[in-house]
């Protein structure tokens, strides 16, 4: 993908102007979606100026005198040159004033460049009329994982399906070019009772679709340490018929099991710097190993929690099951490490973590990764409080926390 510096520079050598004078630095204005760069005068020279503003697709105004001129590009909102490597999930668990409308809500990704849209709407009709403006928007390159809420997975498995159950199914296999993945509940909600059920449902979606499910690592793991190695932890035993089956359903697929991975809610009441300090749990690149495990050395949480799931994914002899992540921080909360700071600098550490690779200890590399949430979800039940303020944007769509993808200038 073509950097910012790489189109203008492109554009001006394409005019016939002076090679080898790009732009020599760059400072963006998220405030009013303009990009200021410092150009050689003949870049900013009338014909310069157009070259930059075809390059651009914004207007172009300058400044300045001698050897350099400063030039503004001024606008529309300001894109982001390359696509971001993390997707970004989106529920409808908010109130109207913060929900955006749907045509709010793709230009949102589209203006910062996320092409992964988590998707969890709790009506067919609602993800409908996302997925399909999505689908008529030839500048939207966006996939989306369709969640479908676990009370509704339990319709669609019923026989015969209700025909509001019916609309789910329908809606998959309408936009199969849109939706890439169908997330079909959350473990942690069902019982022993919906082994058959999930099974059902898996079958009654298009055989074209990729399906899976989702699972919470703290609660299927039980209460979840970060002190004890991952090799010891297995699935609770009232989910594994539950998880077999799905992993039965999943092993030769190319659909992943989507997992939640919170660090924060595995922060004691009390951080112990001198055992596991704030920047472990942050993914922050400096933090020190605090686990050896196995003849291998943790530093970061959110490593120990993928290879705790995926040692007890492996206990069940299913080696070839997929992960992706769903992840976060809140910027308020119950615990004092709630707050936008800490969350910036997570979301942060966790795009660099997801662009340069990063594999756990275990070699356990998830093979997508979404943040959570788009907005705060003020509308989830009184006992979510924590879960109801990991929103990334404000009410105006102003980015808070979301991490925005470096441009190379």
């Amino acid at each position: 993908m073509a950097t910012l510096t790489s189109v203008i520079t492109g554009s001006l050598k394409a005019q016939g102007l002076r090679a080898g004078c790009p732009p020599l630095s760059f400072n963006l204005r998220q405030e009013d979606h303009s990009v200021s760069f410092i150009s050689h005068p003949f870049n900013a020279s009338v014909r310069g100026r157009r070259a930059l503003e075809r390059a651009t697709g914004h207007s172009v105004t300058t400044s300045g005198r001698r050897s350099l001129i400063v030039c503004r590009v001024v606008g529309a909102p300001l894109r982001f040159s390359s696509p971001s490597p993390v997707g970004l999930w989106y529920g409808k668990k908010s109130s109207s004033s913060l929900s955006p409308t749907t045509d709010q809500l793709i230009k949102l990704y589209k203006d910062n460049n996320i092409q992964k849209m988590w998707l969890c709407c709790d009506t067919p009709h609602d993800a409908q009329d996302i997925v399909e403006n999505i689908s008529s928007d030839g500048e939207a390159n966006i996939q989306v994982v369709l969640y479908i809420p676990t009370p509704e997975v339990r319709k669609i498995a019923e026989t015969p399906v209700p025909p509001a159950a019916n609309e789910w199914i329908q809606l998959i296999a309408n936009y199969q070019s849109v939706i890439n993945y169908v997330c079909l509940g959350d473990v942690d909600q069902m019982n022993t009772n919906d082994i058959t059920m999930i099974g059902t449902a898996m079958d009654r979606i298009p055989s074209t679709s990729k399906v899976s499910t989702m699972l919470d690592v703290n609660i299927i793991l039980g209460s979840y340490d970060p002190k004890k190695c991952p090799s010891t932890y297995r699935f609770l035993d009232k989910f594994n018929k539950l998880l077999r089956e799905v992993f039965n359903r999943l092993a030769g697929t190319s659909a992943p099991l989507f997992v939640k991975i919170f660090p924060y809610f595995a922060i004691p009441d009390n951080i112990d710097e001198e055992s596991i300090g704030l920047d472990n749990y942050l993914l922050e690149k400096l933090a020190r190993p605090y686990m050896p495990c196995d003849q291998l050395k943790y530093k970061y949480v959110f490593d120990a929690m993928v290879d705790s799931i995926s040692c007890a994914i492996d206990a069940m002899h299913f080696s070839n099951v997929d992960i992706s992540v769903v992840s976060g921080w809140p910027t308020a909360g119950s615990k004092k490490e709630a707050t936008i700071e800490n969350a910036q600098k997570y979301n942060k550490n966790l795009l660099r973590y997801v662009k340069e690779a990063e594999a756990t200890p275990r070699k356990t590399k998830c093979i997508d990764h979404f943040i959570f949430s788009m907005v705060d979800e003020e509308q989830l039940p009184p006992d979510s409080f924590d879960w109801s303020h990991f929103g990334t944007f404000t009410l105006s769509w102003n980015n808070k926390t979301f991490p925005r993808t470096q441009m190379d200038c």
